[in-house]
């Protein structure tokens, strides 16, 4: 008999589940005041605790919470009526029940209404609630889906700000399983790294939208590129990013767009990212508007200008004045103090030409100019950049762009900021272009700066970086290399060299280099996000994964107790609980499994890891092989998966389905021994000693393998 496969679906949109009373408050809560138009106001309640907190230390708290332990009780069929409040149950699963508090509701209402009407109300408004949630859920990942997502941005009462990101993580080609195995991943990934309050949209072929608030002009690359490092590190391939913003105050062209042409920006952008690299990253504006970017070229007026002081000139400076504030221009405060150079204006900026002078001289002139004007009024402030020729290989006419990036490097020092363009200039452009996804400008910035200055650490580090999210492994190797051999306590050098042991799978290698990084990060002091979000959680990750799960433990349990309740520390309940069970502490593992799986319901790591504890603890043997089976739906293709579960069918005597989990798990060399014996055991239980003896003959060497098995087997098959 042909036993069919489930279908590899994640998400089960056949039913509500409470989640759903959170995600579509709003509209299931404005169907529920249309079939109530008596009631002002309705919520849902999923615990006493809420309601408590709800009504506080009130009279009617005491008999609102009685009411609502009787609702979601059964004990009082259909509804419940508390003076002018009224509750309605909506029984989700035998012990769950989500109820809805429809608050100041006419009491000649309540007291008329009858069961049989609220009772048909509630399977009606059931329906529309199942309804709406599989008109804006996608099927197979549970995320929400497009409808949803033009749904929100086409709101004509969204008036915040938003920012859009279309994330596109192709797979590796395949069968569906495969491809669907990779989807089942994605999420889980977006689940961990998503902060909270964004919401994730899946809107099909490995694409993703997420949509947060938008902040500020200097952070809205921070989330693309937080998400591309972190799904580099969880070892995917590739990752294409692209953003659009609407509603900022300060930028017309952002302004009044509509779902549509926001959703289309984005897309744009993230298919220019896939021309930068594999890992990368493309905002519409600056790639829209090219004339707003903070390092954009002078315009050829300007060069001209200046070539005619240059032209036969050996020596030079230029410095570039720029107010600190858009409210004032540089050239009325700067002007009436000069008496030397020759000034060139540039729309509200000035720059001042020097003939012959040392930098040194021109660089305590400018000081000197800055200082002065901010002395005369402290609310009027200038930077100056100062760039020189001859420096290294730069052509003349690439001294006015040098002084943008001086510019650049002098707003590190807040309001009233001189640089010299120098090397560190070069790395803090650099950090500019990589911050906008623009890798391959970034890659030239750094080594232009290390021409000036070839020991400098930072620019070998920032290059290495750039060069491993595009695909150049063995370079950026080198760069992290030479980084060490100029700074053997470069944290930098040494973390970017144990990712690179990590994208190599040599993952004892990168932990010894991550306590490296770690062991500078408290010798210098530096800061602690740094090691709390990063380095002692993806130690405590590493280890758990090889094995060492005391060691797993000592660095994830002290980091989930002091970080914030947050997806990404949810995200290691898995480690901790697989440690857990590995060191034979199988409740502790229990309770950090099911932890999980509130988390993230569809993580088929602790799905098959806490169905082994129920089935090793003996808690359940139909609960153990639900989450098992679960599991190997969701990783077909994961023959560990598919033993365990093997294991636990012939517990239960499910014979044939234990025989096809066995066979497809003889695909794994490490397996084969151990599923060979359980083979032969499964024959020998269904009465064919042919086939049982011919499984065990086939078991060549059994180190590693379930000895005691093998010597029953050998005692019942051979005598």
């Amino acid at each position: 008999m042909i036993k069919s496969k489930p279908f590899p679906a994640i998400s089960d949109n056949q039913k509500l589940v409470a989640d759903d009373f959170k995600r579509f408050s709003q509209t299931f809560r404005h169907i529920l005041l249309r079939k109530v138009p008596t009631a002002q106001n309705v919520r849902f309640i999923f615990n006493e605790e809420e309601l408590k907190t709800l009504f506080g230390k009130g009279e009617s708290v005491d008999d609102l919470v009685a009411l609502f332990r009787s609702v979601s009780n059964r004990s009082v069929e259909g509804r419940g009526i508390y003076h002018d409040y009224l509750m309605i149950p909506f029984d989700l699963t035998e012990e769950t029940t989500v109820v809805a508090l429809f608050s100041r509701v006419d009491p000649l209402f309540n007291k008329r209404v009858g069961d049989d009407w609220l009772s048909d109300v509630r399977n009606e408004v059931r329906d529309h609630f199942l309804l709406l949630k599989q008109a804006r859920i996608d099927d197979q990942t549970g995320l929400f889906n497009s409808s949803n997502l033009y749904s929100i941005l086409d709101n004509p009462l969204a008036t915040q700000p938003v920012q859009l990101l279309v994330v596109e993580i192709p797979a590796r080609s395949g069968s569906f399983q495969l491809v669907a195995s990779h989807l089942h991943k994605c999420v889980l990934s977006l689940q961990t790294c998503i902060p909270e309050g964004a919401i994730t949209h899946y809107l099909g072929n490995f694409v993703f939208a997420v949509l947060i608030e938008f902040q500020s002009e200097n952070n809205k690359s921070k989330l693309a590129n937080s998400l591309i490092a972190y799904f580099k590190r969880e070892g995917f391939s590739r990752i294409h990013v692209g953003t659009s913003c609407r509603g900022r105050i300060d930028s017309d062209y952002v302004s009044g767009k509509t779902g549509r042409q926001l959703i289309d920006e984005a897309w744009t952008a993230s298919r220019v990212a896939t021309k930068r690299g594999p890992f990368s990253y493309c905002d519409f504006g600056l790639f829209a508007h090219p004339e707003k970017h903070p390092l954009v070229r002078p315009d050829s007026n300007l060069i001209r200008r200046l070539r005619r002081l240059w032209q036969e000139s050996e020596h030079f400076c230029l410095v570039h004045f720029r107010s600190d504030d858009a409210g004032y221009s540089a050239d009325q405060i700067v002007r009436p103090h000069l008496k030397k150079g020759t000034i060139v204006a540039s729309e509200t900026d000035l720059l001042v030409y020097f003939e012959g002078d040392s930098r040194d001289t021109i660089l305590e002139w400018t000081e000197n100019i800055v200082r002065h004007c901010r002395d005369i009024d402290g609310n009027k402030t200038v930077s100056a950049g100062v760039s020189c020729f001859p420096y290294s290989d730069f052509k003349k006419s690439e001294i006015p762009h040098n002084c943008l990036k001086a510019l650049a490097h002098a707003a590190f020092f807040g309001d009233a900021g001189v640089a010299l363009f120098d090397a560190v200039s070069l790395n803090i452009s650099g950090d500019i272009y990589f911050s906008d996804g623009d890798l391959v400008k970034a890659v030239k910035e750094y080594k232009r700066g290390l021409k000036c200055d070839k020991i400098n650490v930072n620019l070998h580090n920032s290059l290495g970086v750039t060069l491993a999210l595009m695909g150049r492994f063995a370079s950026a190797e080198n760069c992290f290399e030479e980084a060490l051999k100029l700074d053997e306590k470069s944290f930098m050098a040494l973390y970017n060299l144990g990712l690179g042991e990590l994208d190599s799978d040599r993952k004892v290698k990168a932990i010894a280099y991550f306590k490296r990084a770690l062991a500078c990060v408290v010798e210098e002091g530096m800061d602690e996000s740094v090691l709390e979000n990063d380095l002692k959680r993806q130690i405590g990750i590493l280890a758990s994964e090889t094995g060492d799960c005391q060691m797993a433990l000592d660095y994830l349990l002290p980091w989930h107790q002091t970080c914030e309740v947050t997806r990404l520390a949810e995200g290691v309940a898995y480690y901790i609980g697989k440690s857990y069970f590995a060191l034979c502490q199988p409740m502790k593992a229990m309770e950090w499994l099911q932890r999980a799986l509130r988390s993230y319901e569809y993580d088929d790591r602790a799905m098959h890891l806490l169905g082994q504890v129920y089935f090793e603890e003996e808690e359940g043997d139909d609960i153990a092989l639900s989450l098992c089976q679960k599991s190997a739906e969701l990783d077909p293709d994961n023959c560990v998966y598919r033993l365990d579960l093997a294991k636990i069918q012939l517990h239960c005597n499910m014979l044939p389905e234990a025989i096809g989990n066995l066979k497809q798990s003889l695909k794994s060399l490490e397996l084969r021994t151990e599923s060979q014996l359980f083979l032969a055991q499964s024959y020998l239980k269904i009465g064919q000693h042919k086939r049982a003896l011919n499984w065990f003959n086939k078991v060549k060497s059994v180190n590693g393998a379930n000895s005691d098995l093998y010597d029953n087997l050998k005692l019942c098959l051979t005598g």
